[in-house]
């Protein structure tokens, strides 16, 4: 391991991947990085370089939830999860409820890579290894966590917003 790598306090997908082939002793690449990161075995991180905006809120497991909270603490709104495998985003699985007002963010979050950033994490894959089109959805909210372990929802996650770059 070399010293520049224990001074660095994260790294890029293409640092990351030199750092895994080292570790593994075998060649590891960008999309090597991505399906870790998709099954659950790396934490992929953003670093917002400039302000952007974000809501903070957290996540129910039903409608039924929704409507609960609504009534009794304020909520002001709820996305609903798309269900990846149906495209469907009526899914009675899983909702992002939020009562506060957007706020601006900067610096470094990880990706719970369970909404749109696993979309977009999912796309940038499929493209590396020359596989299908994954298809990002306006209404596909892109979650963020801080250290602390709270979910934030950006407020802008399209094909524009470039998660893994």
């Amino acid at each position: 391991m070399s010293k520049l790598f224990k001074l660095k306090e994260w790294l890029t997908v293409p640092d990351a991947a030199k750092h895994l082939s080292v570790l593994f002793g075998e060649e590891v690449n960008e999309a090597d990085v991505l399906r870790l990161a998709l099954d659950g075995h790396l934490i992929l991180s953003i670093n917002f370089l400039n302000f952007t905006y974000a809501r903070l809120g957290y996540i129910v497991s039903s409608y039924q939830e929704v409507k609960n909270k609504k009534s009794t603490n304020g909520i002001r709104g709820y996305f609903p999860f798309l269900d990846s495998n149906k495209n469907n985003f009526h899914s009675e699985k899983l909702f992002f409820i939020y009562s506060d007002r957007p706020g601006s963010i900067k610096g470094l979050w990880d990706l719970p890579m369970i909404g749109g950033e696993k979309r977009n994490v999912e796309y940038e894959y499929q493209t590396l290894i020359g596989g299908p089109e994954v298809k990002n959805y306006f209404f596909d909210i892109c979650l963020i966590k801080d250290l602390q372990g709270q979910i934030y929802s950006l407020l802008a996650c399209d094909g524009d917003n470039d998660l893994v770059k």
